[in-house]
């Protein structure tokens, strides 16, 4: 759907290997929300642990890591640096935006 969800963490989050965040349907039929709909507000790092998988646009104060064969459906942004170990990195489709009546 076209919902807006947005987490925010004011510290940092860490996750442990094998963790998995995907976007599924409810039951309003309105589909899964997309992953250029979810944003992560994270106020220091973000770190991912080996095989974890995300959807959505990071947005971090600091820095974020990838472990080890982990893979992100969305964007990654930081002030400081995104470090990568074989990781897949999946650029969402941009909806284009309505055209005007």
């Amino acid at each position: 759907g076209g919902d807006l969800f947005i987490f925010q963490v004011a510290a940092a989050v860490v996750t442990s290997g094998g963790i998995r965040v995907h976007l599924v349907a409810d039951n309003t039929g309105r589909g899964p929300p997309l992953a250029d709909n979810i944003v992560w507000a994270v106020g220091a790092h973000f770190v991912f642990g080996a095989s974890a998988h995300i959807e959505g646009t990071l947005v971090v104060r600091a820095y974020i890591t990838f472990g080890l064969r982990t893979s992100l459906n969305g964007r990654a942004l930081a002030a400081q640096y995104v470090t990568v170990d074989t990781t897949t990195l999946v650029a969402p489709p941009t909806t284009p935006p309505p055209s005007p009546p």
